[in-house]
């Protein structure tokens, strides 16, 4: 059984990292979805790891800042990455519910300093 991820610890992480700290900050906005993966990697998932083969449903959470253009991708309530500067493909995959797993969190960047936070697991 799938549960909702609390979204208060993690909206609290996404304020503290990408909004120094400003909890009244109005501009944000959050995303919650179902997503399947092809592995027991999940959204985890990384290049080079052997995971399971066995189809995982997981809640994915995208928390949005209109005001700094960036955005947090969190993985049955781990941190998968953040994007700084938001492109095209990152909104399509937003809309069609199907983000990137960590592994591949570089299909969304404009440059080599557009993802933050790959390979840090939410501690």
């Amino acid at each position: 059984m799938m549960t909702i991820p609390s979204l208060t610890p993690i909206a609290f992480k996404f304020h503290e990292k990408c909004c120094n700290g400003d909890h009244q900050n109005k501009d944000t906005e959050i995303y919650v979805f179902p997503q399947d993966w092809p592995n027991t990697g999940g959204g985890m998932a990384e290049s080079g790891y052997v995971y399971g083969q066995m189809f995982v449903r997981e809640y994915t959470v995208v928390i949005y800042s209109m005001l700094m253009d960036k955005a947090m991708v969190w993985f049955d309530g781990r941190l998968g990455y953040t994007i700084n500067g938001l492109t095209d493909r990152f909104w399509e995959d937003l809309y069609n519910q199907e983000m990137k797993n960590r592994g591949h969190a570089r299909y969304y960047a404009i440059n080599d300093n557009a993802i933050f936070n790959k390979g840090e697991h939410d501690k």
